[in-house]
């Protein structure tokens, strides 16, 4: 019997920065159960995102796990509505959501302040009942995100991501081709119930960053692909918190292990997920664990919150669980990213990006080298990303 870890380190890949002495934040942070990890197999860089292609999340985890996403490509929020299990009606599709704040029409906060999500479900709520005569329906989600289910003729509408407004005048994003005039409708009417609501005004008050913005992008349907099983005879269960990642294991076919205090986010409960990675095991051949905190953290250009989202991924959840794949006698592990977010665009790059890997078969050997962007791009090279899987499944 064979175990498998994959750790899913949200947008960790970064670029060199300033603020770190020319280092990414995956090369400052001290990571000595990656290092650990690289020293005993290899280390290496993943296409996650096919040449040519814009650096979408759903593309780079599909392509980590194994699946050529492009191959059935259905859109972003079709696999977000599968992880909230909110499914698009007949003649619907799903758009994915974001609360931002707009500042003199131009977006200062991509994430509404990490808007709460009660708060989210509170303003969800008066939307669903003044834009109900519109044809759309809204669904809460995590934190900030949110589902919006629209009339599927909106299919072909043109969507800039709300990652890649910070900064940016929303005047210059609206949303083009048919069905834009009516999607625009929307998002215009949407603010103005936003800028009246009371808790917006009382998040005012207190300094907080009012969600004075909703956002729709990556409209969907969700895609049909083989089940993981059935593809590499493994069964597989999955720890994560955010919709994308637990759609995706919803997908293939993955238990998802709920976790207390997982988040989305910087606080999340890192200690716990490895605990369910590892109680995980147990029943499981494959545990896949994701972790979004990187991600958040350069989303808010917050590069020492990255560098110590990055240690805490590898101090409590790394370590303990290479303990526990060592003492199986057949295993393998891995660590990867999905794709490059940089600190200071505060945006995705299609770039290939690191991973490390180990276990009782031979995975060939790197030198004792720190795991890093660097050594990662003179290692081997998996192009593209989904063929990286049957090659750490090899235990």
């Amino acid at each position: 019997m064979s175990k498998h870890v994959l750790i899913i380190a949200a947008g960790a890949a970064d670029d060199p920065l300033t603020d770190l002495d020319g280092r990414t934040p995956l090369e400052a942070a001290a990571t000595p159960g990656l290092d650990e990890l690289a020293s005993l197999g290899r280390q290496g860089t993943l296409r996650t995102i096919p040449r040519g292609c814009s650096p979408s999340r759903d593309v780079a985890t599909l392509g980590v796990i194994g699946y050529d996403a492009l191959a059935d490509y259905r859109g972003y929020a079709g696999i977000e509505a599968l992880g909230r299990r909110a499914l698009p009606r007949d003649g619907e599709l799903a758009m994915r959501c974001d609360f931002m704040t707009v500042t003199d029409g131009i977006v200062t906060d991509a994430t509404a302040g990490h808007l709460a999500t009660a708060e989210a479900r509170t303003l969800l709520d008066a939307l669903n009942e003044e834009l109900a005569d519109r044809g759309v329906r809204f669904c809460a989600g995590l934190s900030y995100r949110a589902l919006m289910f629209a009339p599927a003729e909106w299919g072909q509408v043109a969507c800039t991501p709300a990652y890649d407004l910070i900064g940016q005048r929303v005047e210059r994003h609206w949303p083009t081709g048919r069905g834009s005039r009516a999607l625009r409708d929307v998002i215009e009417a949407a603010a103005d119930v936003l800028a009246d609501h009371d808790l917006n005004r009382h998040r005012l008050d207190i300094g907080e960053p009012p969600a004075n913005g909703l956002w729709p992008w990556g409209q969907g349907v969700p895609p049909r692909v083989r089940r993981f099983r059935e593809r590499f005879h493994v069964r597989g269960a999955s720890v994560g918190a955010v919709d994308l990642f637990r759609g995706v294991a919803s997908l293939v076919g993955w238990a998802m292990r709920e976790t207390a205090g997982a988040t989305g986010w910087l606080d999340t409960d890192y200690a716990a997920k490895g605990r369910a990675a590892a109680a995980a095991l147990d029943e499981y051949d494959l545990v896949t664990v994701h972790v979004e905190a990187p991600y958040e953290a350069a989303l808010a250009g917050d590069v020492g919150a990255k560098v110590r989202a990055i240690e805490r991924i590898d101090r409590e959840i790394v370590v303990p669980l290479l303990e526990r794949c060592r003492r199986w006698e057949r295993w393998s592990m891995a660590f990867a990213c999905d794709v490059v977010m940089s600190s200071q665009s505060r945006t995705h790059a299609g770039e290939a990006v690191p991973f490390c890997v180990a276990g009782s078969a031979p995975f060939g050997g790197d030198e004792r080298r720190p795991f890093g962007e660097r050594f990662a791009a003179a290692g081997l090279r998996v192009d593209p990303a989904n063929d990286f899987m049957e090659y750490f499944l090899r235990a």
